[in-house]
């Protein structure tokens, strides 16, 4: 057995019995490759949501929990094996809730800032625009219509559907629908 091959036996021997230094000395020796470990195999979406140091405490706390003896591990590569098993576990379950759980489904996130803001641009909003809201001040203003198409004119502006409309004045909703149509061909024009 080499020097190094005792020394590692040894170290996880003074885990298994409690010692606070072994443990200490351990994370130092192998926080590094697992951390190495957690952020390769975190999926990138999920970079923003989680901290690679969230689950390294996870696959201490998994080892912690239950030690293995010295006598599980044949070799310093067998434990380093044994540790990136256990964070790609941790990495994949969390992943798969993530991923796959409608509610937190990280992918159905669009950022502002990338593809979704031009989509957030081109849609129009249902505020008329202030030409619209100018030609139909006008015409009401100056009566060029009827009292049935300024009292839609000015239902409209009081926030009443369409169908709400055509049941005041007593008309269809077609009729109302074709009073839109006019204002928003006038405001456009």
């Amino acid at each position: 057995m080499s020097e190094s091959e005792r020394e590692f036996k040894e170290l996880l021997a003074e885990i298994a019995a409690g010692s606070e230094t072994a443990a200490r000395k351990f994370l130092d020796d192998y926080g590094g490759y697992v951390i190495t470990v957690i952020r390769r195999r975190l999926h990138q979406r999920l970079r923003s949501k989680f901290d690679s140091q969230d689950f390294l405490q996870d696959v201490w706390a998994s080892f912690f929990r239950a030690p293995p003896g010295p006598e599980v591990f044949t070799d310093i590569r067998d434990l380093l094996r044994y540790l990136a098993r256990l964070a790609v576990i941790k990495v994949h379950d969390t992943a798969r809730k993530r991923l796959v759980c409608e509610r937190h489904n990280v992918n159905r996130e669009r950022s502002l800032d990338g593809s979704a803001k031009a989509v957030v641009e081109i849609m129009p909003g249902s505020d008329p625009t202030p030409s619209e809201a100018f030609v139909v001040n006008h015409d009401f203003e100056t009566g060029k219509e009827g009292l049935p198409f300024r009292m839609t004119v000015r239902l409209m502006r009081l926030g009443y559907n369409q169908e709400e409309i055509a049941a005041f004045l007593k008309v269809s909703v077609r009729q109302v629908q074709r009073y839109v149509r006019i204002l928003r061909q006038r405001a456009s024009s």
